[in-house]
Parts: structure tokens; sequence; C-alpha cells
């Protein structure tokens, strides 16, 4: 059984410790976070600590933090000759973990909330290790909680970052535009929705291109400068 340390209690902790808890194959040892009380609404029982100086064991420790504070978080876990560092984050070199011994990435390419569930078999892992030790760790992590878990090196996954953050970010944010524009001329949001089903549905089957409906895709300028 693998003994993961979980440092962090946003998002994407919270995804990573609920699938470690529902897991035979790992062991939730502990979770640290700044917050007085941990926030996640689990079954079972978690050790939370808010203390970066009381970290327990693990056989891997998983950062789960916001990007510019992996290497300040790091360099306070004590480096173990048997346990394996990794931050979870996607434009993040993995050299920001080069201090320790044996370190890595995990990073899940999907849209994490708390408030919602999901299916983190079919989301895909991307991994990247420093050695065949680390790489042996963070594979049996990874296969254990998900079907899909790919090798990508930093530079690699930097590039599939940015194609997330356009194809999840922006576009969630132009829906929440849309939403806004409805609002503001008090008709109901609700009749939008259809249209954004269908749009991302539409993705499953067809290339984005193939997909592009509207004005630009007819050149009708006249419509557009409206």
């Amino acid at each position: 059984m693998l003994r993961v340390c979980v440092i962090g209690t946003g998002n994407v902790a919270y995804h990573f410790c609920r699938n470690i808890l529902e897991n035979k194959n790992l062991k939730l040892s502990q979770v640290v976070g700044r917050k007085k009380k941990l926030d996640f609404n689990f079954k079972k029982n978690v050790n939370y600590n808010n203390n970066l100086d009381s970290l327990v064991y693990a056989d891997l420790y998983l950062i789960c933090v916001s990007d510019n504070a992996i290497q300040e978080i790091s360099k306070k876990i004590k480096d173990n000759s048997d346990s394996v560092i990794a931050h979870c984050s996607g434009s993040t070199n993995i050299n920001v973990l080069k201090e320790h011994k044996n370190y890595g990435v995990i990073y899940p390419l999907q849209t994490l909330t708390k408030k919602k569930n999901i299916d983190f078999y079919k989301t895909p892992l991307l991994i990247e290790s420093n050695n065949s030790y680390s790489q042996k760790k963070i594979d049996f992590f990874s296969k254990s909680i998900c079907n899909q878990v790919i090798k990508c090196k930093s530079d690699e996954r930097a590039y599939v970052h940015i194609s997330a953050v356009f194809c999840n970010n922006f576009v969630n944010y132009m829906n929440y535009t849309s939403l806004k524009i409805l609002e503001s001329k008090k008709l109901d949001p609700k009749i939008i929705l259809p249209l954004i089903r269908e749009t991302a549905n539409k993705l499953v089957q067809l290339n984005p291109k193939e997909a592009q409906t509207g004005p630009a895709i007819r050149k009708d300028m006249v419509t557009i400068k409206k």
C-alpha cells in the first residue's frame, strides 16, 4: 500500500484525496494546508494538519498548491531517500523540485471543482519523473486511480496546459459573458444552456473546424458589424 501525503486544500487536492480514500492500493496518510480546519466533506476521517513542520512520513508527497508556491513548499519537505515528491501543475517545470533526490509531476488534465465529483479514472494524468525509482512510485500511484496515464516532459506539458486554457478557461469565460449579457437585458440565462451543451457535445464527434458555424464561417460581415 502506497502512503500518500497531500499538501494543499484546493480543488486539485480535494479530488486527489477523494480518489486516494476510495482506492485499496493507496493510503491517505495526511493532508496539510493553511486552513485551521479542513473543509473536505468526506465520510472517512482524514488526518489533517495546518503545520508543514508536522509532516508525517509518506511514500509520495503530492504538492497541490498554486504554481508560485510549489518551490517554497517543497523546501519544507524533508528529503527521505525512499520518498518521492511530486507537484501537480501543468505549467511548472519538473526542475523546480531538483533539490530533492526523487521527484516528479502528476498533472490531471481536467477542470476540477469541489462542488462536482468526476470520474477520475477517465481523467488523463500527465506524469514525469527524474529517475527510475520515482517513475515506479508515480506509475503505481497514477495507474491506481486512472487508466489514461501519459508520460509527458515539462516542455510538452506546457503546451498541453496552454491548449487546456484555450479550450476550457477561455471558453468558460465566454459562456459566463454570454449569460451576463442575457441577465443584463432581463432575459432568462437558461435559454442559452442547450446551445452550450450542444457545442460541447458536437466536439466529441467533429473537430472544431468542422463544427464551426455562424457569421464568421459564412463571412457575413454585415452581421458581424452589428
